[in-house]
């Protein structure tokens, strides 16, 4: 099992302006790139409401994953407000051939209960 743990200092958030009618990218609301290091590491694709995601896959080192638009707000609320955080990503088969694919966005560093 392969596996990859990403420091996350930055993020780029954008919105499709108007579906476009050319292949996956027709269902997709909002995208959110994860960068470490200066490196996309991932795209999370936010699909119109409705819409069930499909995939997920590497392209070179960068992992892409469709989510559903509900899940939108709580990771931007995430993104603003919890730092420092991790990619932890993990899959089964090859890099190049994965048989499945697992991600977490979660806090960098573990606290203590109802510490801030």
């Amino acid at each position: 099992m392969g596996n990859a743990k990403f420091n996350i200092d930055r993020y780029d958030y954008s919105l499709e302006m108007q579906a476009t009618d050319e292949g996956v990218r027709s269902k997709t609301f909002a995208c959110i790139s994860l960068f470490s290091n200066g490196k996309n590491v991932a795209d999370l694709n936010f699909l119109v409401p409705g819409e069930i995601p499909s995939r997920k896959y590497f392209a070179g080192e960068q992992l892409n994953i469709d989510l559903i638009y509900e899940k939108l707000a709580p990771t931007i609320d995430m993104l603003r407000h919890e730092k420092p955080l991790r990619l932890l990503v993990w899959h089964g088969g090859t890099h190049d051939e994965p048989t499945h694919i697992e991600a977490r966005l979660d806090t960098g560093n573990l606290e203590e209960v109802g510490k801030k």
